[in-house]
């Protein structure tokens, strides 16, 4: 969640300093962000990070050599599931916003997607140093934010909305 973090508040700082209409962009081209994270995650594969639970079963990975991840033990390739889901919520995000031109709501689908990609995942990952609170992952928690905050997000919406009909 770091990257999507930071990615975030970049495009707000950028998107103040040139007086851009960014989400206009964002709600066109979020199906490119799927597909960029998913190839990210090929390189945690890769690289020995964000590595799976242990895991004796088919496609099992082993590491050697590797600082930060768990050497000379089967685990389960959570990295390329992950990459997996992605690049089939970017395909997914491409067909809704250029075959259906539905973009009014394409950022929302994005984040709450991959929220739920993501606290399921947890589950399948074993790097337990980011530390749990109530059994619960940083990256679970964050999750269940980002899915309230939509939400919330989206009745406002609708309440407004609702406002500026019967106004007119």
């Amino acid at each position: 969640y770091g990257g999507l973090i930071g990615g975030v508040m970049g495009v707000l700082l950028v998107s103040q300093i040139h007086k851009i209409k960014v989400i206009e962009y964002m709600r066109v081209l979020i199906c490119c962000i799927p597909i960029v994270h998913g190839f990210g995650r090929m390189g945690c594969f890769f690289a020995g990070c964000c590595y799976g639970i242990p895991y004796n079963g088919a496609f099992h990975v082993r590491y050697s050599n590797i600082p930060y991840s768990l050497c000379d033990e089967n685990l389960f390739p959570v990295q390329l599931l992950e990459a997996v889901l992605l690049f089939l919520l970017g395909i997914i995000l491409y067909i809704l916003i250029m075959k259906y031109q539905r973009t009014e709501v394409s950022i929302e689908i994005y984040l709450i997607s991959y929220s739920i990609i993501r606290f399921g995942l947890e589950y399948l990952r074993f790097d337990e140093a980011r530390g749990k609170l109530y059994g619960v992952s940083t990256s679970q928690w964050i999750s269940i934010g980002i899915v309230i905050l939509i939400m919330l997000y989206r009745i406002r919406f609708k309440i407004n909305k609702q406002k500026c009909t019967r106004n007119i």
